[in-house]
This record gives C-alpha cells, sequence and structure tokens, in this order.
C-alpha cells in the first residue's frame, strides 16, 4: 500500500486491476484480520503467495484471528497441515475427518498425493 501512488488513497480498478494475483491475496487477507470476521471461507486463498509469505500469513491469522472459525479450502498441503481439523472430500465424496497426522497414517489417497507434492516441493531438480 505504501508503495502506491496516493498510498491508502490510491483508487484501484476494477477487481483489483493493477495489482499482482499476489498482491490481492495480500490486501484480501489485511482485510480479513481488520474486520476480524467470526467465521471466514478462505478458497486457494494462497495459491499466489511464496511460501514464506504463505508462513506469514498462516502466523498472523493464528495470532489475530484466534476466535474465528476458518473454512480452508486448499490443494496445497503446506496450506493445511497446521490446521485443527481436516475434511478429505474426494470426488465430493467425504473420505477422512481428522488432523492431518491422523489421515496422512489411515488413508492411502491422501498419503499419495502429500508425498507426491512434498517430493516436488523438496526436489533439488526443481
Amino acid at each position: 500500500i505504501q508503495t502506491l501512488p496516493e498510498g491508502y488513497d490510491t483508487v484501484l480498478g476494477d477487481m483489483g486491476i493493477g495489482l499482482s494475483g499476489g498482491q490481492k491475496q495480500l490486501l484480501a487477507y489485511t482485510r480479513l484480520i481488520l474486520a476480524r470476521p467470526k467465521i471466514a471461507i478462505l478458497d486457494e486463498a494462497t495459491s499466489n503467495l511464496d511460501s514464506y509469505t504463505e508462513n506469514l500469513i498462516q502466523e498472523n491469522m493464528k495470532k489475530f484471528l484466534t476466535n474465528c472459525t476458518t473454512i480452508i479450502i486448499a490443494h496445497r498441503f503446506s496450506t493445511i497441515q497446521d490446521v485443527e481439523r481436516l475434511i478429505l472430500i474426494e470426488n465430493g465424496e467425504i473420505k477422512a475427518i481428522g488432523s492431518h497426522q491422523e489421515i496422512y497414517e489411515s488413508n492411502e489417497y491422501y498419503r499419495k498425493l502429500y508425498d507426491i507434492q512434498n517430493k516436488a516441493f523438496l526436489s533439488p531438480d526443481k
């Protein structure tokens, strides 16, 4: 915000035109934290952020949204593995409910997806 021509008074275009995907997501998180809602639904809300920024966002959400029920829809395991409760949905059907560790240990589909993503993320070839 401080780098925008008029700071907080800068008028943005429709749908945040002029901002990158990551900037739009950071602005949305800032608004969420300032609004302090009782319930928040986040759908792929960190998909345009790097891992470092995603981690900062998660830490701040834990700090500032302590009384907020948050529903997170995500494909990146880094986004969801520290949540209180996961619900694994496959083809529209609930397949498992529990912590990351519980579902990882009990559900082969989840375990395969996690291992594939983790391997790709940690691969030195990438």
